[in-house]
């Protein structure tokens, strides 16, 4: 990330950090320690999926995730006794998505190609300049030059490859119900991960746990527009750093 000479700039550099280690909160629902599971495995004969080994069956499930037009992820993450909680749209022309640290404020975003707009909340506009908190109450920052891969976040490829990286090495474990779906629990073979996908024979991920740590994925392929908020709940980084003076 580059340095910013002026307090201004510190506030965007500041915002878009949180954004960034955000973002690497969902991915990092797949990796670390976490909760020991069940060992009997099940495979039933009116499984679809009988006869795949449980690491083809999530290879179908992640390329199902990268070949989506749209899916919604929730999820939350543990760190140093607090959790962080993330609400995301993924599509194919951008991603709207809401972050929120207990104690520390939450922040909504929209990306749509290489731009991506901010909109702190009231706690988290402490991390701006005093005099120009006021004018950034309930509006986005917008900015075009985002550091650490952040708008890469947004692609479903990208997302689908960072929970597949950490999908390997999986046994069948049982058939359990996620939201109402039957669905095959897959877990590691230490059962450190565990990943629920549909019954189905192009499955789909529907929940992956680590821990305390849960990302859950529905509304596949529903229609998602992303629109740029308007002009008068906008303020540039030009903006800001003239309003900091």
């Amino acid at each position: 990330m580059r340095a910013y000479p002026d307090r201004s700039r510190c506030a965007v550099a500041c915002c878009r950090a949180a954004a960034c280690c955000a973002a690497i909160l969902i991915g990092a629902t797949a990796c670390g320690t976490a909760r020991p599971g069940p060992s009997a495995r099940a495979a039933p004969s009116a499984n679809p999926l009988a006869g795949l080994t449980a690491d083809q069956i999530a290879r179908k499930a992640i390329a199902d995730l990268a070949a989506a037009s749209s899916v919604h992820i929730t999820g939350s993450v543990g760190q140093d006794g607090q959790s962080a909680f993330a609400d995301l749209t993924l599509g194919t022309k951008g991603c709207r998505e809401t972050f929120r640290f207990p104690g520390q404020g939450s922040f909504g975003m929209i990306a749509i190609g290489n731009t991506i707009w901010l909109k702190p909340d009231s706690q988290m506009l402490g991390m701006f300049p005093a005099k120009v908190r006021p004018h950034l109450a309930g509006k986005y920052v917008q900015t075009p030059d985002v550091p650490g891969g952040m708008t890469d976040f947004c692609g479903l490829g990208e997302t689908a490859n960072s929970f597949g990286s950490e999908l390997k090495d999986l046994v069948t474990v049982k058939i359990t119900t996620i939201s109402g779906q039957p669905a095959l629990q897959l877990a590691d073979k230490r059962h450190l991960t565990s990943a629920y996908v549909t019954m189905s024979a192009r499955p789909e991920l529907l929940r992956v746990d680590v821990s305390q740590d849960h990302a859950e994925f529905t509304g596949y392929n529903q229609p998602v527009t992303f629109t740029p908020p308007p002009a008068d709940e906008t303020v540039t980084e030009a903006q800001l750093r003239a309003l900091a003076g």
